[in-house]
């Protein structure tokens, strides 16, 4: 396992900036997106975001639910 930490907070900052839709903390947070996903300048579309992880695993997994489910 690695573990990368951004003592000064750039990605986070950046994500939570730039990510149309995404309106939460940049801590401890998930943001889903699909296989329809491009990632030019932005990543984009976001289809899910949420924030504590560890308070948000219902919604998760119902957000991830349909990504997963076989055609």
């Amino acid at each position: 396992m690695v573990h990368l930490w951004d003592a000064d907070d750039v990605s986070g900052g950046w994500l939570a900036a730039n990510v149309t839709g995404y309106q939460g903390s940049d801590w401890d947070t998930y943001l889903l997106f699909g296989p329809d996903a491009t990632w030019t300048s932005k990543p984009a579309p976001l289809r899910h975001s949420g924030s504590p992880v560890d308070h948000q695993i219902d919604e998760l997994r119902q957000a991830l639910d349909p990504l997963l489910a076989t055609p």
